[in-house]
């Protein structure tokens, strides 16, 4: 089964195909957002997110823009400059003496 034989039964809501979609790229698409600059957590919300947009949107899906065997890349590609223009979180060190935390 080709890939788009699988996003058109993703628009009918099969999740099975989805899983397949995901067996067949999900590794692939996972090393690309490394390959871009994610950590593992970021790379993984990559994935999660071009695999949710598939799901989304496949019925927008064509049989051209599914030609080629890296249809999928563009999409990591996006959601990596996404969440890497993200704000990163700034980690509090708690600190030594918990008297130090309240003052006493």
């Amino acid at each position: 089964m080709t890939d788009y034989d699988l996003i058109s039964r993703c628009a009918l809501r099969d999740t099975t195909a989805l899983e397949q979609l995901y067996d067949r790229h999900g590794s692939r698409a996972f090393g690309h957002a490394i390959n871009r600059g994610c950590s593992h957590p970021q790379a993984e919300d990559v994935v999660e997110r071009v695999f949710m947009t598939i799901w989304r949107r496949a019925r927008h899906f064509t049989p051209a823009r599914v030609a080629t065997d890296s249809w999928f890349l563009p999409l990591v590609q996006i959601e990596c400059e996404r969440i890497l223009r993200q704000p990163s979180p700034i980690a509090l060190d708690p600190p030594d003496d918990p008297h130090q935390a309240t003052g006493d």
